[in-house]
């Protein structure tokens, strides 16, 4: 998504966030809705900068789910 933003591929950066939409929801990480759901706005949009804005928080989003299968996966070793 990143690689579109940059390239400034507003049709494949949206195809990709409604794809993660969809995928996010039916692995049950609904937290990702949202942000998907403005991310391809965004894009269809051609904005940019919301986009890349959007993009931040579900890095961050991504960087919480890590932490937590870590977190679970450590679990398992004791």
């Amino acid at each position: 998504m990143n690689e579109a933003c940059d390239r400034g591929d507003h049709a494949g950066l949206a195809a990709l966030a409604h794809w993660l939409k969809g995928a996010g929801g039916s692995m049950g990480f609904d937290a990702l809705f949202e942000p998907a759901r403005e991310l391809e706005a965004a894009a269809r949009a051609g904005d940019g900068d919301r986009a890349r804005s959007v993009l931040g928080v579900l890095k961050g989003l991504e960087t919480r789910i890590r932490l937590g299968a870590a977190d679970r996966i450590h679990e398992g070793d004791s």
